[in-house]
């Protein structure tokens, strides 16, 4: 009787503090099974064997699940098992199932290889998330997506990509056309349009970026229509207001979609991707 009770306590704090399960892993430890790839084609100026040519000379896209190159691959490092991204090709892989209301965590950590058009530029990659449409259908290289900005020095920026909106506290530097994130401050809705890239885009709270070599942990909690970001263990920007804009124009509430590993001319490691169902915020992010 009493090991019954110890158990009903122990679920009814778990659900009180948001967390409806244990975590799970999203990648297996060993292949890429469950996951898929989309590719862009390489930089023209990049020698490609591989790749087949359009009857103007230009690369033509891999396209979904053809990878050549392996730009996605899983490799051993510092003896274990990790997925290894190129970034030798703009692409994708992302995964095979739809996720919402989820406490997702992963570690990455910088490559050294970097490869046009973003030769002698930070390193990028992102994580992507609440993703829909075939892969490439927002700009030929990605889906339309919420971003979870990857890149050295910007890590937990948010960044739409395609037909998706949101909204995040802050305000707008009119100099440079970036809006920022302030706990507090009104909302400020952020889209992807044909205006500068700049307006599509929020810089986090503040740098909390490991350095050069070092593993970095980032989290990516989803509960509803909203999202926060963590970094390192500290929170650097909270989402509000998840937005897709359908076909005809239409805003509809965007809460869930499929999970995705950016490449985008830098090479970078993944490993212990798990995730979580939450039905509540967890008490420590309330």
């Amino acid at each position: 009787m009493r090991l019954i009770l110890l158990s009903i306590l122990l679920t009814i704090s778990s659900l009180c503090h948001g967390q409806t399960k244990d975590w799970t892993p999203l990648w297996n430890g060993k292949n890429l099974n469950g996951w898929q790839s989309y590719l862009d084609a390489p930089d023209s100026s990049t020698p490609c064997s591989a790749c087949k040519k359009d009857s103007e000379g230009n690369y033509i896209p891999f396209g979904t699940g053809n990878d050549p190159l392996q730009v996605y691959s899983v490799v051993e490092l510092d003896g274990e098992k990790v997925i290894r991204v190129s970034g030798q090709a703009f692409g994708t892989l992302e995964t095979t199932k739809i996720y919402g209301n989820y406490h997702l965590k992963l570690k990455f950590k910088w490559g050294e290889d970097t490869h046009a058009p973003r030769l002698g530029k930070p390193r990028d990659s992102g994580l992507l998330y609440h993703a829909f449409g075939e892969g490439g259908s927002s700009n030929g290289k990605w889906p339309h997506s919420q971003e979870m900005q990857i890149q050295q020095g910007d890590v937990g920026d948010y960044w739409s990509i395609g037909r998706v909106q949101i909204d995040i506290p802050g305000y707008k530097n009119e100099q440079v056309g970036y809006h920022y994130f302030e706990q507090g401050s009104p909302l400020q809705t952020i889209t992807h349009t044909d205006k500068p890239y700049h307006t599509w885009r929020c810089i986090k709270a503040f740098d909390n970026e490991n350095k050069h070599g070092e593993w970095n942990e980032i989290e990516l909690l989803c509960l509803e229509d909203q999202s926060i970001y963590v970094v390192n263990g500290r929170v650097v920007m909270r989402l509000f207001n998840s937005k897709m804009i359908d076909e005809e124009g239409n805003l509809l509430p965007l809460e869930k979609g499929k999970i995705i590993l950016q490449s985008e001319g830098a090479e970078i490691f993944y490993k212990d991707i798990e995730i979580k169902s939450i039905e509540n915020w967890p008490s420590a992010y309330k």
